[in-house]
C-alpha cells in the first residue's frame, strides 16, 4: 500500500481519497478552475487509495500524535468512520447526532486514551445540534487498560448551550506534565465549539483521574463565552500554557481573542469575510 500522507473527502462519491505526496512539489499554480484539489496536486494516481466511508463524508481528520486513526465525519449519515492509518481500512462506523461536520481528537497520557469531540450541527429531531463524545482506550499490553477498560464508541452527547455548531478545536497533547500537589489531574483536556447559530464559544472539559484514566467526565465550566453573532472557529494560542484564546466570527466580520480564564470581553480585529484561522501548533 502506498504511504498515506494526505487525506481528502470526497463528498459526492462517499470516499475519502488517500493521496502520498512524498518527493512531490505542490504547486498552486493554475489552481482556481481545476478538476479536482488532489489533479491540482499532481500526484501518482496509481498511488492513490479510495476508501469508502457513510454518505457525505466532510471533515476528515487525524490524531496528530499518535498518527493511527482518522475520524471522518458523515453528513448525511449522522455518522463518523474511523480509519485506521496503517493499512487504510475502515475500522467501524458509529453513530452520532444530526448532520457531524467536524471532528478533533486529543490524545492522553502516552496514547493509553484517545478522545475526539464531534460538532452535529443539527437536524429535524435535534435543531439546536449536538456534540458527541467518543472515548478510544485498547489494552496497553501486560493486563493494563487504558481509562480501565477497553472502549471504543460514543460516550456521551451534549446539547445544553449548544447552537448548531459547525467545528471543533482541541489542545492535543501526548505528555501530560505533572499534576498539582493534592489532585489526580493535570493540564485541563479541552475543546473549544463554536455555536455558530449563536453568539458565543463552548469550553468543554474531559475530567481524567486515576491510574491510566479509570474516570473520565465530560463537563462543561464557567458556561459559554459571548465573541459576537455567527462564530464560525476558535482555539487557543499555540503554545502552553494557552494563555489566549481566539475566534473568528463570521457575522461581526472580526477575529478577536480573549483570556480564557478572565472575565474580560473579547478584544477584535475588523476582517471582512473572515471564516476560519489557523496556527502552526507547536506544543
Amino acid at each position: 500500500l502506498s504511504r498515506t500522507t494526505l487525506y481528502v473527502s470526497d463528498f459526492a462519491s462517499n470516499q475519502v481519497v488517500g493521496v502520498d505526496l512524498q518527493s512531490i512539489a505542490v504547486t498552486f499554480t493554475g489552481q482556481p478552475g481545476a478538476p479536482s484539489v488532489c489533479d491540482s496536486i499532481k500526484d501518482q494516481q496509481e498511488r492513490r487509495l479510495t476508501i469508502p466511508t457513510g454518505r457525505g463524508p466532510t471533515s476528515v481528520t487525524a490524531d496528530y500524535y499518535l498518527l493511527s486513526r482518522v475520524l471522518v465525519t458523515n453528513t448525511l449519515d449522522n455518522s463518523v468512520t474511523q480509519i485506521n492509518v496503517q493499512d487504510n481500512t475502515v475500522r467501524n462506523t458509529l453513530n452520532t447526532g444530526s448532520s457531524p461536520v467536524d471532528s478533533d481528537w486529543v490524545t492522553i497520557q502516552f496514547g493509553a486514551i484517545r478522545a475526539a469531540l464531534i460538532a452535529n450541527q443539527g437536524g429535524l429531531n435535534d435543531p439546536d445540534g449536538s456534540l458527541s463524545l467518543y472515548i478510544g482506550s485498547p489494552s496497553l499490553g501486560g493486563g493494563l487498560l487504558g481509562a480501565g477498560q477497553i472502549r471504543d464508541g460514543i460516550e456521551s452527547t451534549l446539547t445544553d448551550g449548544i447552537k448548531n455548531p459547525t467545528d471543533v478545536w482541541g489542545n492535543g497533547q501526548w505528555i501530560d506534565p505533572p499534576p498539582p500537589a493534592g489532585t489526580l489531574t493535570s493540564r485541563p483536556i479541552v475543546w473549544y465549539v463554536p455555536n455558530t447559530g449563536g453568539n458565543s464559544i463552548v469550553e468543554l472539559r474531559l475530567a481524567v483521574t486515576g491510574l491510566f484514566g479509570t474516570s473520565i467526565t465530560a463537563m462543561s465550566p464557567g458556561g459559554p463565552r459571548e465573541v459576537g453573532q455567527n462564530p464560525t472557529f476558535a482555539s487557543l494560542d499555540p503554545f502552553y500554557p494557552n494563555a489566549f484564546l481566539f475566534a473568528a466570527v463570521a457575522g461581526t466580520g472580526q477575529f478577536v481573542g480573549m483570556d480564557p480564564s478572565r472575565a474580560i470581553s473579547p478584544q477584535g480585529i475588523r476582517v471582512p469575510g473572515l471564516g476560519k484561522i489557523f496556527s502552526c501548533y507547536t506544543h
